[in-house]
């Protein structure tokens, strides 16, 4: 019996968004910031891995980041006072690769013997949204055409 559809399916929809607001997002443009402010696609991309991190060890997965990783994508932090980011490229196949990880151990997790855990990932999967919306709109600040488009 697979569980947790519901979070499932967000989680999905979050994959979906975020692929297809960073296509065509190199390195460079991934850094640019609001003229306004606010954080680059690179900060909130690498964000939401570490976000991820928080559902991986809910569901006793190996975390995918780092200590340094950590320093330059949590809450409050800035790429540039750390003077160093990740390459998109490889913040977007992290975020690619946790994908089937946590969905297969959503899947098999019973939410009634684990009801804590997964209103916890109900949290992380709503913040994901709300990141992934943000970097939707990143992409036009800095010049991008939008690519989700509902009818």
């Amino acid at each position: 019996m697979e569980h947790n559809l519901e979070l499932i399916s967000i989680i999905k929809y979050n994959h979906f968004a975020v692929n297809k607001n960073l296509e065509n997002i190199d390195q460079q443009y991934s850094l640019r910031e609001p003229e306004s402010g606010g954080n680059s696609i690179n900060w909130v991309l690498g964000h939401i891995v570490l976000n991820r991190d928080g559902v991986l060890k809910l569901l006793g997965c190996k975390k995918m980041c780092d200590k340094n990783m950590k320093k330059i994508y949590m809450k409050a932090s800035h790429i540039r006072e750390n003077k160093k980011s990740v390459t998109i490229k490889r913040i977007l196949r992290m975020f690619n690769d946790s994908q089937e990880e946590i969905t297969k151990s959503l899947s098999v997790l019973d939410p009634e013997e684990n009801k804590e855990t997964v209103l916890n990932i109900a949290g992380y999967a709503f913040h994901e949204s709300y990141h992934a919306g943000q970097l939707g709109i990143l992409r036009r600040i800095i010049g991008k055409r939008g690519k989700l488009k509902f009818e």
